[in-house]
């Protein structure tokens, strides 16, 4: 998917401020998703960093990297770690 495609789950009508954000970041390299991988992996470590980086308010955030939201950046990362985990065959973790 690409960046245009995260942020409007995210933004709802402020297409302005979605183009100005991926402008800066393309969602086909491993650099951008790197960097945005780093919101929740770590918790809250880089999230003010990535919402400076984006102009995202506190909302915005939690819109994009919610797991529940279908479509978001976060749904996405969830079902991608799942492909992930059984394509390798990887143990799940206790939860």
């Amino acid at each position: 998917m690409d960046c245009d495609y995260y942020f409007q789950r995210a933004i709802i009508d402020d297409q302005a401020k979605i183009d100005t954000i991926c402008a800066n970041y393309d969602f086909y390299t491993v650099a951008t998703n790197s960097y945005f991988l780093q919101g929740p992996w770590f918790g809250d470590q880089y999230k003010e960093d990535i919402m400076t980086a984006t102009g995202m308010t506190e909302a915005e955030y939690t819109a994009f990297y919610n797991k529940g939201n279908v479509n978001s950046f976060g749904y996405y990362l969830v079902v991608d770690l799942e492909d992930i985990s059984e394509n390798y065959k990887c143990p799940s973790a206790p939860e």
